[in-house]
């Protein structure tokens, strides 16, 4: 596979995960220890929507590339702030 080639893959993924994401097949994913949505699941799958742009991609390879920033700032990004926005604060105070 060529580079181009490849490039075009990966453009073609992010595509298609960003259309899903707006789609609402992404479901996020809640972690009490950090009390934030960290991942969200499809089929299996785990999109890492944490720590920002640098790190957003699918557990097991490197199906977006470069375009992982525009996977994030098109709709992952909107996806964890809907969701962390809709979780209540816990009672508990944190040590």
């Amino acid at each position: 596979m060529t580079f181009k080639d490849r490039l075009r893959l990966q453009r073609s993924n992010a595509k298609k995960c960003i259309k899903q994401i707006r789609a609402g097949e992404w479901v996020p994913k809640y972690n009490s220890l950090s009390r934030a949505h960290i991942t969200a699941n499809r089929d299996n799958k785990e999109l890492w929507l944490s720590n920002g742009s640098f790190f957003c991609g699918i557990e097991g390879g490197n199906y977006f590339g470069i375009f992982r920033h525009w996977v994030y700032y098109a709709a992952a990004r909107k996806l964890k702030v809907e969701a962390d926005r809709k979780v209540k604060p816990p009672d508990v105070p944190v040590l």
